[in-house]
């Protein structure tokens, strides 16, 4: 992968992480109760992202890494 798709990737993939955790927050004030387990499905997606998607793409571009 080309550095500037790895850069519009890992964009992307940022930008899916916040819209789930913005779903999250919708959840939590339009249906409470349902919150504790769209979260915990929610925490899940946002770590398989990281974790099957960004890192690998991280590992050969370590400065895109969005955690630093």
């Amino acid at each position: 992968m080309t550095r500037a798709t790895a850069e519009r990737v890992i964009q992307g993939l940022v930008a899916a992480s916040g819209t789930l955790n913005e779903t999250v927050r919708l959840v939590q004030t339009e249906a409470p109760d349902a919150f504790q387990d769209y979260r915990k499905r929610c925490a899940e997606a946002i770590a398989a992202i990281y974790l099957e998607l960004v890192k690998p793409i991280v590992k050969d571009y370590p400065d895109l890494d969005p955690g630093g």
